[in-house]
């Protein structure tokens, strides 16, 4: 089950020389077999254009499969717009929430994204027990996914003063103390300087010395951290952050 979009050109479409050099010049997109792939590294989020989809006034063809988590179209939307926007573009939604043949639009994308990818949601889970799965509440989610979206960014803003320093990515772990839930972990390697956002739950303690990977509950190191820097949210860095 999919998320499906074809893209038209109302005057002279792009070629496919085109295409392919501007999803070459895209970040976190690799094209191949005539197949612009998005893949971010740190949010796993992915998506895909086919350029080999064309036919009448047709472009080429995004893919996005469903029963992902809503950050997935939360991420490529941007993409989508941006590269509608480069074209002068519009679109062909079959989505029964879409945007239908016309043009196309962020909030349009996002309805049939978000609407169909709930029908999937509840056609696979009527055929699944839902305590076979793990899940998190839409707010932790998002802020998950935009500190790992961004961490690259805050690793750059960050490099004088954590230098050598380092910004995590956050993991999901199921953990053998908690085999029902899952949780968010963080990495911290040889003790150096490190960003930690609030959202996490677990720090991985990983270096010489340590044989074994340990974890300590941030919880337990909060107290720890109220006479280091911190940048609250809603500022302009994504989450909360502090800096050991």
């Amino acid at each position: 089950m999919s998320y499906d979009l074809w893209f038209r050109a109302p005057g002279s479409p792009p070629t496919l020389d085109e295409l392919v050099a501007y999803f070459s010049a895209q970040p976190h997109v690799e094209v191949r077999e005539n197949q612009a792939f998005y893949r971010h590294p740190d949010t796993g989020v992915y998506g895909s254009f086919d350029l080999d989809d064309r036919g009448d006034d047709r472009v080429c063809a995004f893919n996005l499969n469903y029963f992902r988590p809503h950050v997935f179209g939360l991420e490529l939307e941007p993409l989508l717009t941006a590269f509608v926007g480069h074209f002068a573009l519009g679109v062909e939604d079959p989505q029964g929430d879409g945007m239908g043949s016309g043009p196309y639009s962020p909030e349009g994308f996002l309805r049939g994204w978000n609407a169909g990818n709930a029908f999937a949601h509840e056609a696979i889970l009527a055929h699944q027990a839902p305590d076979a799965l793990f899940s998190q509440p839409r707010a932790r989610l998002e802020a998950v996914w935009n500190w790992n979206l961004r961490r690259e960014q805050l690793q750059a803003s960050f490099e004088v003063l954590l230098e050598p320093g380092f910004v995590p990515t956050l993991m999901y772990l199921v953990l053998p103390e908690c085999p029902d839930r899952v949780t968010v972990c963080a990495v911290w390697g040889d003790a150096m300087p490190l960003a930690l956002p609030d959202v996490a739950d677990q720090v991985i303690l990983l270096g010489e010395g340590i044989d074994v990977p340990r974890h300590v509950a941030v919880d337990a190191v909060r107290p720890l951290l109220q006479d280091y820097p911190r940048i609250a949210p809603g500022s302009s860095h994504p989450t909360g952050l502090s800096l050991l």
